[in-house]
């Protein structure tokens, strides 16, 4: 099964390239004529020592005519179609001494003659090149790509090659037959060739080789199989560390990390989950994460990111070898760079490489380093500064542990409740948006306010009332459980009724939740009935009092103390009676919401208005009745 590729990349690989630069002399043909022909013929055949003027003359050649001829062999001469035997001049004055076996036939002169051409002006020169790609085998008349001097490396290697390159006859007889290429006419010919010492560069290509690496090894790829195979034959693994660290994306740009750059077995590092070339530093360094610790250039997309002088310690204490570390998705991970000795596909040993290597950290680890920061941050005086770390490990984790405890902690340093309670709310605003925070917070609050309910007394109820109330945005309690708790501890005794109701009066809650924690209301009208005094400390006892004193008016007016037994006095005031039973019913009115707090005293005063209101009816009745008379 194939490993997966953790890194792939194209590298510039250089080809050894042998120029081979030859002067040659060239010259403009035309077709041979008879008396070329003829000279050639009797060169070629003639075996006596006849002088060549004498041959001529046997063949019926005037003498005077002769230095046509001679014209001739000086031309043939001049363009190396024939030359002197043991390598002697020609000189036209010395003509008539010479004969036909003093001359022979030249190989270009037998190619010439073979295509019927006969070289015609001047002899030219130009400087050819032919190229012989090695690896390739490839010969050609041009290149277009820059060539570059070898390094020494490649020196020694071109040493080598230079045994099974061509020689002088493979490049004249590729010239030969690429004579186009080189912009000769069609009836120019080369008459001799002038080879300078072969010259040995390299050309380079982009993306004919790249770089594979997976989990375990090095793998080059090369497009070309014989490039591949020249190079599996000819490179070490020493070689292509040297190539590789020419790459300019394998080199560290960033001096913090480039000078402190260590050495590593690639096989020593354990789950690994990505591998980047060192050229994508910054964009690494981009990496969107939770929690980042580094020792130089902080990760520029963290959503915290610790100290590096506590990620030093982390470091340190943890036994931890990287540049940075991170959490993301609730896992933790490592960036290591450094240069990675590592096996290549295909060679013996190992190569060297600059490598940034992501390895996904243990559980374990990663749960200690949490438990760590979490310690430090108890350590803090001031504990704001750290909710933004105990809400982002508590993210991590997928635990509430950690902003429970250290809540737990920070109330527990306050000795006041309210010291403790203000510490609350403060935390309340740092982690309302932590999914664990709602069932944290209620559960400390509920705590709180119970303890503070304990406190509470008569003398200091607005104050502590005023913190309970902190803690009821957090509870929200409805007014009546508010109340029913805050006055728990309140002695319930008629005076302390009295007091408690008129305490929470002060602080502006509904009176029948008042009434229902402090029931004033059953006393006041119990007073009413008896015709005791309501001492006016509260607008509800204000009310009453107002109710007490007409019916106290009314009682007197008609006489009537028990709506079962006393009848209506004979010399009533009818009007004053009137004026009073309208305060009296308004009263009555006004008070009759709160007739569940004091259902039979209030049923006692409702007889009485009962009884007020027939007596109101007959005297309306009586009124009538005189008018009409």
């Amino acid at each position: 099964m194939t490993n997966k590729s953790f890194l792939n990349t194209d590298i510039t690989w250089r080809f050894p390239i042998y120029q081979y630069t030859i002067d040659v002399s060239y010259y403009e043909t035309r077709r041979a004529s008879g008396i070329s022909y003829i000279i050639l013929e009797l060169i070629d055949k003639s075996n006596n020592n006849e002088k060549i003027n004498q041959t001529l003359q046997s063949l019926g050649i005037p003498a005077d005519i002769s230095y046509i001829f001679c014209d001739e062999f000086s031309n043939m001469y001049h363009y190396n179609i024939i030359k002197m035997k043991n390598d002697r001049g020609f000189y036209r004055e010395y003509w008539d001494e010479y004969h036909f076996t003093d001359f022979e036939i030249t190989e270009h002169g037998k190619e010439l003659i073979k295509n019927g051409e006969i070289p015609t002006g001047d002899i030219n020169k130009k400087e050819l090149r032919v190229y012989y790609d090695y690896v390739m085998k490839n010969t050609e008349s041009k290149w277009t790509t820059s060539l570059d001097e070898l390094d020494e490396d490649e020196k020694k290697q071109s040493i080598e090659d230079s045994k099974t390159i061509l020689n002088n006859g493979d490049i004249e007889n590729f010239i030969s037959k690429n004579m186009a290429s080189y912009n000769f006419k069609k009836k120019e010919v080369i008459s001799k060739y002038k080879h300078s010492p072969v010259e040995c560069f390299s050309y380079e290509l982009k993306k004919e080789v790249a770089i594979n690496i997976d989990k375990e090894k090095l793998s080059l790829i090369v497009k070309n199989k014989m490039r591949d195979l020249y190079i599996k034959a000819n490179y070490s693994v020493d070689n292509l560390s040297k190539i590789i660290a020419k790459e300019k994306q394998y080199r560290f740009s960033d001096n913090d990390v480039s000078e402190n750059l260590k050495d590593y077995e690639y096989s020593d590092v354990k789950n690994i989950v990505k591998v980047n070339s060192p050229s994508e530093w910054n964009q690494l360094m981009e990496t969107k994460n939770q929690l980042s610790m580094s020792l130089g250039m902080s990760m520029k997309k963290s959503e915290y990111s610790i100290e590096p002088k506590i990620t030093e310690k982390i470091f340190k204490k943890y036994n931890i070898d990287a540049y940075s570390c991170y959490y993301e998705n609730n896992g933790l991970y490592s960036i290591l760079p450094g240069s990675f000795s590592i096996d290549v596909e295909g060679f013996d040993g190992k190569c060297k490489i600059n490598l940034i290597i992501t390895e996904k950290l243990t559980e374990n680890l990663s749960k200690e380093i949490l438990d760590f920061l979490f310690l430090k941050s108890l350590e803090d005086i001031e504990p704001l500064k750290q909710c933004k770390i105990i809400k982002k490990i508590s993210d991590i984790s997928q635990k509430e542990e950690y902003i429970k405890e250290f809540v737990v902690k920070n109330i527990e340093k306050q000795e006041r409740i309210e010291d403790k309670i203000a510490i609350l709310i403060e935390l309340n605003e740092e982690f309302k948006s932590s999914k664990f925070w709602k069932d944290i917070v209620y559960q400390k609050a509920s705590k709180l306010f119970e303890n503070l309910c304990l406190e509470v007394t008569l003398k200091n109820i607005a104050e502590k009332d005023e913190l309970a109330q902190k803690l009821n945005k957090i509870l929200n309690y409805n007014e009546l459980i508010y109340l029913e708790k805050i006055s728990k501890t309140l002695n319930e005794s008629e005076t302390k009724k009295i007091e408690i109701y008129k305490a929470l009066e002060k602080l502006d809650y509904g009176i029948e939740n008042i009434l229902v924690i402090a029931n004033v209301f059953e006393i006041f009208i119990s007073k009413i009935l008896k015709g005791e005094v309501i001492s006016p400390q509260t607008e509800l006892a204000k009310e009453c009092i107002l109710l007490e004193n007409v019916f106290k008016k009314l009682k007197k007016i008609t006489g009537i103390k028990n709506t079962l037994e006393d009848s209506v006095r004979l010399n009533m005031n009818n009007e004053e009676f009137t004026k009073e039973f309208s305060t009296f019913s308004n009263s009555i009115k006004k008070l009759e919401k709160y007739k569940k707090f004091a259902i039979d005293e209030f049923d006692n005063l409702l007889s009485f208005y009962k009884r007020y209101t027939e007596i109101k009816e007959f005297i309306e009745i009586e009124k009538k009745c005189s008018k009409k008379s």
